[in-house]
Formats: structure tokens, C-alpha cells, sequence
């Protein structure tokens, strides 16, 4: 009996240790979208729908350098 309880008790911390530590937190998670940029008079032109990200591809998205063509700027905005 005592060796089912110390297997049960090491399942339970086990469990718990993966529970409480996350790859990352919901917190770091904002909705991005594209946004097309008319540069000569600063007008939307273009507002893709928004798609959740988290952690590191957050981070890409947010750090992404706008890409300019023509006269029109593509940007990540991010809330």
C-alpha cells in the first residue's frame, strides 16, 4: 500500500510542476493585424483581420521592420 501512495504522490506533484509551469503566460498575447498605409496622405487603405500571438511570434510581429512599396507602407499593429 505505501508504494501505491508514493507513486500517487509523485504523479501528483509531477502534474502539478507541468501545470503551473507554461511554454508562456496569456498575458503576453495580443491580436496583430496587417495594415496597408497610404505614405503621402497617412490614410488607411487596407485592415486585415486580427490573429492572436503569443511569446516569441508576438515579439516578431512586433519588432517587424514596415515594408514600403510605392506609396504605400504594410505595417503590424498590434493590441
Amino acid at each position: 500500500m505505501n508504494i501505491l501512495r508514493f507513486i500517487g504522490f509523485g504523479l501528483s506533484l509531477g502534474f502539478v510542476g507541468l501545470a503551473t509551469t507554461s511554454c508562456e503566460p496569456m498575458s503576453d498575447c495580443k491580436d496583430c493585424e496587417v495594415v496597408t498605409i497610404q505614405i503621402s496622405t497617412g490614410d488607411i487603405l487596407s485592415r486585415q483581420s486580427a490573429i492572436e500571438y503569443c511569446g516569441a511570434d508576438l515579439d516578431a510581429k512586433e519588432n517587424q521592420a514596415p515594408v514600403e512599396s510605392g506609396d504605400e507602407r504594410i505595417v503590424w499593429e498590434c493590441n
